[in-house]
């Protein structure tokens, strides 16, 4: 994204958000969306913000996983920056398979195996190799095919 002074963010240029001005009004923009998709959420923000809540940790936590995707989508929106979120997400998703893989093979299945290798790990490497096809990203092609 081009982040010159002429770009607009929210009507807003890069220099007035640059300003305390801007960002408030940044934020009273913010602040009307969230009143028209989430009201309830709209309110408890306004409370806490001013300090008239008493969350426990478990309820904030819950209060700020549920405005999370209210403040990405906003600023996902109003800075344009769509196809570098998609693709975020994609990285992402491919990761869990990873943690997913990691986790079950490798904490569950190889701590649990004592015995000698009938195999090098040359000859294990190179038969795991053709199995992935030699893919890119190794460590995931590795997962996937577990």
């Amino acid at each position: 994204m081009n982040s010159s002074s002429s770009e607009k963010i929210a009507d807003l240029s890069f220099d007035t958000l640059n300003t305390v001005v801007g960002l408030k009004k940044f934020d009273q923009e913010f602040l009307s969306v969230l009143a028209e998709q989430d009201p309830s959420l709209h309110t408890n923000l306004l409370s806490y913000r001013q300090q008239k809540t008493n969350f426990t940790t478990i309820e904030l936590s819950e209060f700020l996983l549920a405005l999370a995707p209210h403040i990405e989508a906003f600023i996902v929106l109003n800075f344009g920056i769509e196809n570098e979120t998609k693709a975020s997400r994609k990285r992402i998703t491919n990761e869990k398979a990873i943690h997913v893989f990691k986790k079950q093979f490798i904490q569950r299945r190889s701590r649990r195996y004592r015995g000698e290798m009938d195999i090098s790990y040359t000859e294990l490497d190179l038969w795991l190799s053709q199995q992935i096809n030699s893919s890119e990203d190794r460590e995931l092609a590795v997962s996937q095919y577990a």
